[in-house]
């Protein structure tokens, strides 16, 4: 065909195709020749589904995981992976595996492979490994051994613990340095040389792995041990000294045994400076003898003197006894104190030409105000102590013998030593003395009382007790049930003569002291009455027994995990 009757028929088709009547007749599909059979795409065709291998991993301790799965039919053999890498070929009878090529804190991912599986592919049946869901397994560190317990013997502390069966050695802090023990020898360690407050320990276990690196696991919480013992300090009076009693009849001995029984026998330190004479005071702290506001130790608590007193006998020498024992003003746990009475003098209240009124009014400022500041200090130096204030008693009552209280006022030089045959005197003196006692008594009692609740108000606390002993009238001077010491001079029957009376009057008689030194124990509780005042102070530290008991155990263990 010409190229001119080509271009002829070509513009004839396209004229055909898009105008037909002026009306626009759209393109139709070219069809497309279908694929054969044998080029579709190819697909796995396993009719039973694939085989469920029940696999599981498991880590053991920190040095092994244990592999498991179940019975895979028609297999020949399992092959275990860790990692992507072989690490156990197993014949088909074998249904677990376990790996002892782990390290603590480590993490690996297995999978586990059956062979000898006829699959079907493409219409052929063909031969291939059929695997597992791979799981990912993160190994523990070492455990922390359990029953770890410190035990109190003598000044050392025994540590034990229960073994760990995969440990290679055991690692003790001993709060700055550290112990190792290996696991073969016994799962205890001592300490023989511990803080002497509260001594602190941590144990931790090693292990080894099979290519001999040693890995160490976590601390344990830290177990802690009181080392120290039970501090007590005692200041006040001659009522707190014990004035004309032997040491073993003083109300604060037979507390501090009490002490030591509901403590199991641990150790008490007591710093106890108390002394006949001492007073709260507002005036310098002088020592009489010298003049200078020293600290000084007196020759024995029997001997009246108003030097040191009782806020410098707590605040500084207790605190200097503290620094010589390496202790703490934190680690005193509790404080025995009386005062008042001497800064409102007994002698004013034998004294027949004194006032109630007068009386009154010092007690109030002494025994509330001076005392409130007191223990306000105390609570500012230790602030972890317990502080019981022990009251007073009425000294002269309506059931003392006028006689032996005349005596007694004589003995101070108020009125002539030896009264009149048939004079008046003795009642008068009697009457003046039993009223300025219960004025003295009452004041003292509110006063102290009030002192108290104050202090544990600005605290905000309450640390401090007031211990009243049981004292009634008929126990007074000269009364017939009396707790208290006589006049220990002739003709007073030698069992009445308090226990320190020859060795404080040979003291005396040496130092030239004035007549009233060798009857310093007058009016002072004998040994029933010390016993009186030890059995009020047992209940006021009940609630305190059971806190002081776990903190002071013999034995501390960690809880187990």
């Amino acid at each position: 065909m010409s190229s001119h009757k080509v271009s002829l028929y070509l513009a004839v088709l396209l004229g055909a195709t898009c105008v037909i009547g002026w009306a626009q007749v759209p393109p139709q599909p070219i069809p497309l020749p279908s694929l054969p059979k044998s080029q579709s795409p190819p697909r796995l065709i396993n009719p039973s589904g694939a085989p469920n291998f029940g696999f599981s991993a498991v880590p053991v301790g920190s040095l092994s995981v244990t592999l498991s799965w179940q019975a895979v039919p028609g297999a020949t053999g399992f092959v275990v992976y860790r990692d992507g890498n072989v690490i156990g070929s197993l014949p088909p009878t074998t249904f677990a595996f376990v790996d002892r090529t782990v390290k603590p804190f480590g993490r690996y991912s297995y999978h586990l492979l059956a062979s000898g599986l006829t699959q079907v592919v493409n219409g052929h049946s063909t031969v291939i490994p059929v695997g597992s869901p791979t799981i990912v397994v993160d190994v523990p560190p070492p455990v922390v051994p359990n029953g770890f317990s410190a035990q109190l013997i003598g000044a050392s502390v025994k540590l034990t613990w229960n073994p760990v069966l995969e440990a290679s050695a055991y690692e003790i802090d001993f709060g700055g340095h550290t112990v190792r023990v290996p696991s073969n020898a016994p799962p205890s360690v001592t300490d023989s040389a511990p803080n002497n407050r509260d001594a602190s320990y941590a144990i931790r276990t090693l292990v080894q792995a099979s290519d001999g690196s040693v890995t160490a696991g976590y601390w344990s919480n830290r177990l802690t041990i009181r080392v120290r013992p039970f501090v007590l300090v005692v200041a006040g009076d001659s009522i707190m000294w014990g004035q004309g009693l032997s040491t073993p009849h003083k109300f604060s001995s037979m507390f501090r045994q009490y002490l030591a029984s509901v403590l199991s026998g641990r150790s008490l330190q007591v710093f106890d400076h108390s002394h006949s004479g001492a007073i709260l005071g507002l005036e310098p702290d002088v020592d009489n003898a010298t003049g200078h506001a020293e600290v000084t130790s007196v020759v024995t608590g029997e001997i009246p003197d108003s030097y040191p007193s009782i806020p410098r006998q707590a605040l500084v020498i207790a605190q200097r006894d503290l620094q010589t024992s390496r202790l703490q003003p934190d680690d005193v746990d509790l404080v025995l104190i009386d005062g008042c009475i001497n800064d409102v003098d007994v002698g004013t209240l034998l004294n027949p030409t004194a006032h109630d009124n007068q009386i009154a009014s010092v007690t109030v400022d002494y025994c509330n105000r001076r005392m409130s500041t007191t223990l306000s200090q105390i609570h500012s130096a230790y602030k972890n102590a317990k502080v019981l204030v022990t009251s007073y008693y009425t000294i002269v009552s309506l059931t003392s013998d006028p006689l032996w209280v005349y005596g007694w006022v004589g003995a101070l030089g108020f009125v002539p030593a030896v009264a009149p045959v048939g004079a008046i005197a003795a009642p008068a003196v009697w009457t003046a003395a039993v009223g300025h006692s219960k004025t003295f008594f009452n004041a003292s009692d509110s006063m102290l009382q009030t002192a108290v609740l104050s202090a544990n108000t600005v605290a905000g606390v309450p640390y401090a007790k007031l211990v009243r002993p049981a004292f009634q009238d008929m126990n007074a001077f000269a009364a017939p049930q009396s707790l208290v010491w006589l006049m220990p001079i002739p003709p007073t029957p030698p069992n009445l003569f308090d226990e320190m009376f020859a060795a404080r009057q040979s003291i005396c008689n040496q130092a030239q002291l004035l007549s009233n030194c060798r009857v310093a124990s007058a009016g002072h509780p004998n040994a029933a009455g010390a016993s009186m005042y030890a059995n009020a102070l047992i209940p006021a530290v009940s609630e305190y027994v059971p806190v002081w008991r776990a903190q002071f155990s013999m034995t501390s263990q960690l809880p187990s995990h």
